[in-house]
């Protein structure tokens, strides 16, 4: 599975990719035949003003699916990343039992 990560808004550190993608890795190697790829995009929606708004979109390529997009908010990076990692794992597994299901 291939992640590509981009970010905007924010420095962010030079560990975002390693994050991003160990974190994606753990949530989704059981999918790793399906996935072909993920694209993560970063954003500081507020500036320096704080608050919960980091905002990360991760876009899913599943052979058999259309793409599917989940987008999480946080002030903390890590959060973020965790919680739409999590939530990504989660929808994938459901749609691809959904299309086992169709195809009985």
């Amino acid at each position: 599975m291939r992640v590509e990560v981009r970010s905007s808004g924010r420095v962010f550190d030079s560990e975002l990719t390693p994050r991003v993608e160990k974190r994606l890795g753990f949530e989704l190697d059981r999918f790793d035949r399906q996935v072909s790829h993920v694209e993560a995009h970063l954003k500081d929606i507020n500036g320096p003003k704080g608050g919960d708004d980091l905002v990360i979109k991760l876009i899913a390529h599943v052979r058999g699916l259309p793409e599917i997009i989940v987008e999480e908010t946080a002030d903390d990076v890590g959060a973020v990343i965790d919680k739409a990692a999590h939530r990504l794992g989660y929808t994938i597994a459901r749609r691809l039992q959904k299309r086992r299901d169709n195809r009985s």
